[in-house]
C-alpha cells in the first residue's frame, strides 16, 4: 500500500500535480518564466568573449592567451551556458528586448577546476549584467552601473 501511494505521489510530482485539500490543482511551470515570446534574437546564439570594456577609460583589457576558451551560448529563452577556462558554466537568464534590460540569474562553474583569473572575473560580471546591447555580429553585457561591460563576438561554428 505505501508503494502505491509513493508511485501515485511521484507520478503527480512528476507531472506537475499537487494535492491541496483534497483537489488536485495543475501547476504551469510556464508561468514562473518570464520569457518575450515576440523578440528571440538571442536564442540559439553563440558568443566569444573579447575581453572586459572600460567605459570611462575607453579600453578593452582581453581575456587571456586563449581567447575561444571563454564562450556564451543563450541555449533557450531562459537558459545560457559557456566555457571559462577551464571550467563549463551555466546559469539562466530573463530579458527585454525593447528596454535592454537583462538579469543574469545563478551564472555559475559547473566544473570543479581551480579556474583563472579573467573565468572569475567573468563569472562575477555576468553575474551583475543589467543592460545588453548587441547587432549581428557583437553583444555587450553592460554591468557597474554602464561602467564597463563584456564584449562579444558572434561565433561562427
Amino acid at each position: 500500500m505505501k508503494k502505491n501511494i509513493f508511485i501515485i505521489v511521484a507520478l503527480m510530482c512528476l507531472f506537475g500535480f499537487t494535492c491541496n485539500d483534497d483537489n488536485i490543482i495543475v501547476i504551469d511551470m510556464n508561468d514562473y518564466l518570464v520569457k518575450d515570446t515576440t523578440n528571440k534574437f538571442l536564442v540559439e546564439t553563440s558568443w566569444k568573449l573579447l575581453g572586459f570594456f572600460d567605459v570611462e577609460k575607453n579600453e578593452l583589457t582581453e581575456v587571456g592567451p586563449n581567447i575561444d576558451a571563454y564562450t556564451l551560448i543563450f541555449a533557450s529563452e531562459i537558459q545560457l551556458h559557456g566555457r571559462g577556462l577551464p571550467n563549463l558554466l551555466a546559469g539562466f537568464y530573463k530579458c527585454n528586448y525593447s528596454l535592454s534590460s537583462f538579469d543574469t540569474i545563478d551564472f555559475r562553474s559547473m566544473t570543479s577546476a581551480m579556474p583563472s583569473e579573467d573565468e572569475i572575473l567573468y563569472v562575477e560580471a555576468m553575474n551583475k549584467i543589467k543592460l545588453f546591447l548587441f547587432t549581428e555580429d557583437e553583444l555587450k553585457l553592460f554591468y557597474n552601473d554602464k561602467k564597463n561591460y563584456l564584449l562579444f563576438n558572434r561565433r561562427t561554428e
